[in-house]
């Protein structure tokens, strides 16, 4: 029986200045799985939610998704129950989420910045828990979605107009995250250390951000490569993207991590490895649901 998978765009307020990566990288994906003979639809969340019904009642094999939004998310859980894999898994975007991010990974001893819940309803105008200005401001639930999301505050004033900006938006939690110093670190991967198989192993790779001063300070790329892993672990990823930060002494900080990236320096590449992962994880034996949670 040919096997069936349905793949979900991510909508397009999630992708700003990405929205042509990030629908490349899914439609790259796409091909690559029906050249291996699979039955591939590819739709945009809002279509999905249209199609909801004839989903749920088809024989689906697994479900791609790169949407990040609660609506649809809660829809796919369904999906999970009715034990169809959904890549990646749903608790694990659920986790993604910022409020949900910093008590996980605390809880992972990763290494990762020090880091801050806070209402934006709230006065926080002293430094945050002793640390000295400037340091970063980010939204509480989702990754970027418009400029100001993500901002390096320098004073208190700054600081307060930040907040008071997320809570005119209906905002009501940010992250404040320590500043450090060091060379900026992309990364990229693919894969679960719960999956075993012989027909897929761990694909990674990592390259320096452009425009920053760029010190080139000595490191293990063993040790990056660890790190993002144990760090996508502790929230359940399986496909994901990040940032780190690589300090004068060689000390790698992870400082964020996202569920499905655009891969574009590496799309056909990451396409072909995501599409061989996927069918691993179409097979029943290879099944992972993610358990962790934070309420």
């Amino acid at each position: 029986m040919t096997l069936e998978f349905l793949g979900l765009y991510r909508e397009t307020l999630h992708s700003p200045q990405r929205e042509l990566d990030d629908l490349e990288i899914l439609k790259s994906t796409a091909e690559e799985l029906k050249k291996k003979g699979i039955k591939v639809t590819l739709l945009k969340p809002e279509e999905f939610l249209k199609e909801r019904k004839k989903w749920e009642n088809s024989n689906l094999s697994l479900i791609f998704a790169m949407c990040e939004r609660k609506e649809i998310l809660k829809i796919l859980e369904s999906f999970e129950s009715s034990f169809i894999p959904v890549l990646n898994p749903i608790q694990a975007i659920w986790n993604t989420y910022r409020y949900r991010m910093v008590s996980l990974l605390n809880l992972a001893k990763v290494s990762f910045p020090v880091s801050e819940l806070v209402s934006t309803h709230a006065s926080h105008s002293k430094n945050f828990n002793s640390h000295p200005y400037p340091f970063w401001v980010k939204r509480g639930d989702v990754h970027n979605t418009q400029a100001g999301d993500v901002s390096l505050v320098k004073t208190a004033i700054e600081l307060e107009n930040v907040l008071s900006n997320f809570k005119a938006r209906g905002i009501s939690q940010a992250v404040l995250q320590e500043h450090l110093n060091g060379d900026l670190v992309k990364f990229y991967g693919i894969g679960s250390p719960a999956i075993t198989n012989s027909r897929f192993s761990a694909w990674f790779k990592w390259f320096y951000h452009k425009d920053q001063d760029l010190k080139k300070h000595q490191f293990s790329e063993d040790l990056l490569k660890k790190l993002t892993q144990s760090t996508a672990q502790a929230l359940g990823l399986e496909i994901y993207g990040g940032d780190a930060v690589v300090l004068p002494d060689g000390k790698i900080f992870v400082i964020d991590i996202n569920a499905w990236p655009s891969f574009a320096l590496f799309r056909a590449e990451a396409a072909s490895a995501i599409a061989s992962y996927l069918l691993v994880r179409s097979e029943k034996k290879a099944r992972v649901f993610t358990t962790v949670k934070v309420s």
